[in-house]
């Protein structure tokens, strides 16, 4: 009868097999299996076994491949000053990133948008409140500065959920950036 294997790999919650050297070394062959994945050799004969930690050996070195090549190194931090450094806080490294941004024109141009927006909203809150006035309807005078207060609302969160999106968009690009730099210069 043909040796059995249990397989087990980093990518797979719990255990394949019983599976023939054969079928093994099929599926590493077509990648559905990584060349690290770990066999241990299977009871046989339906005796009942526990899969633990031990007996487990590299599948490469079992059927006497070549070893794999390691995997690729996980891409450098970003080179952000750390927030628990003492005189740092999380205000420094945003006032950072904003500095340096890549979207300074983007930025910009959110910022006279806003701008406009607040004077417009003004604008109209002025004339409707002196309307609501002149009409002696304090009700609609009241309504008209709530409603521009809402505007003015909405326009700020607009504002700053656009300067967040562009702060993680620097962050991904810095990042990317580094990772680019280092990969092309090691040691930088």
């Amino acid at each position: 009868m043909e040796t059995q294997y249990w397989v087990r790999h980093a990518q797979l919650t719990g255990f394949v097999g019983p599976l023939a050297e054969a079928q093994i070394l099929a599926a590493m062959a077509a990648g559905s299996l990584p060349g690290n994945c770990a066999v241990r050799v299977a009871a046989g004969g339906g005796k009942p076994e526990v899969l633990d930690g031990t007996g487990w050996e590299p599948a490469w070195r079992r059927f006497g491949l070549p070893e794999p090549p390691s995997p690729p190194p996980p891409p450098p931090k970003v080179d952000l000053p750390p927030v628990g450094v003492p005189g740092l806080s999380p205000q420094d490294v945003l006032l950072d990133v904003r500095e340096r941004s890549s979207y300074g024109g983007a930025r910009s141009l959110a910022a006279l948008l806003a701008v406009v927006a607040f004077l417009a909203i003004a604008l109209g809150v002025v004339v409707g409140v002196l309307s609501a006035v002149k009409m002696q309807s304090w009700p609609m005078a009241m309504v008209t500065l709530g409603g521009g207060a809402l505007e003015v609302a909405g326009a700020m969160v607009l504002y700053q959920a656009f300067l967040m999106l562009a702060d993680i968009a620097d962050c991904h690009l810095r990042r990317d950036t580094e990772s680019s730099v280092r990969r092309v210069r090691p040691g930088a």
